[in-house]
């Protein structure tokens, strides 16, 4: 269910002034596993904490610019690439602005990922209408087209993909398929990025406590492959199309990156997958 909508008064008195309001369902964040691979160590993301410092008068400046953004843009038919080029040049130089901004002075640099992160949800959920299946993209088409085939070839057993039976039952595999869809449920690319990491930390981890030796992707993707097909998440082509143009580039390198690739490899290879 949706968090209530929340109004935060940037001018701090509760008489008039500019207003960022939370997006429904923002406030909602999926809990990551096996630790934050989305933020440096030790640090964690607090959406409700840039909403707090984007209340303050001197953040007026911001608020405007990040409200007109999102009024101009909402407003306009362009081209998915279009929007791609905007929303990620727009929140470069805003996080650019944030870090240089007199509410900002002497911030950490966890203080100023968050903000940037913070930044990316909120101009996301606003913006989710216009970006998320974007009617000049095929994403669609593209979703049911993988659907089908999720749905064709949802006969298979693991075997067929020569991973263990043992590994397909339980929690932890239905847990992994959860993961999977869950990526519906959230608007920012951050969350559903997380949905990913999640998916991907539990198969390793069955991977693992499986075997006393090194497992690597010649074990980990016939296990992917499976347990998408298992699940045939809905919406995952646009999902990962959605992370693909709209999610801080930085944030997919390293193990992120690593396993949005492989997921998308999977995707590739369902596509191919046919009778011989």
């Amino acid at each position: 269910m949706s968090a209530p909508t929340q109004l935060v008064n940037l001018a701090g008195n509760g008489e008039g002034g500019e207003q960022l309001e939370q997006p429904a369902g923002a406030a909602q964040q999926p809990a990551n596993v096996g630790g934050a691979a989305q933020r440096p160590a030790g640090a964690s993301f607090n959406f409700q904490n840039f909403l707090e410092k984007m209340r303050q008068p001197g953040a007026v400046d911001l608020v405007k610019s990040v409200k007109t953004f999102i009024t101009d843009q909402n407003n306009k038919h362009l081209v998915v690439s279009e929007y791609e080029k905007l929303i990620q040049s727009f929140l470069n130089e805003t996080s650019e602005q944030l870090a240089s901004h007199k509410l900002w002075e002497n911030a950490s640099d966890e203080e100023l990922d968050n903000a940037a992160e913070g930044l990316e949800k909120y101009l996301m959920n606003k913006m989710y209408k216009v970006c998320f299946q974007p009617a000049s993209s095929d994403d669609l088409q593209r979703d049911q087209a993988l659907l089908d085939k999720f749905k064709m070839f949802s006969f298979l057993q693991p075997k067929h993909f020569d991973v263990p039976n043992s590994l397909c039952e339980g929690d932890e595999f239905n847990h992994a398929k959860e993961e999977l869809c869950k990526m519906d449920t959230y608007k920012a690319p951050r969350d559903k990025m997380i949905c990913v990491l999640n998916c991907c930390k539990i198969i390793n981890k069955m991977l693992q406590s499986s075997t006393d030796k090194a497992v690597g992707a010649d074990e980990f993707f016939p296990l992917l492959v499976y347990i998408t097909l298992a699940a045939q998440p809905p919406k995952l082509w646009s999902n990962l199309q959605f992370i693909g143009r709209f999610r801080n580039p930085v944030k997919l390198q390293g193990e992120p990156g690593y396993y949005f690739t492989t997921l998308s490899g999977v995707v590739e290879f369902t596509q191919t997958m046919g009778p011989k």
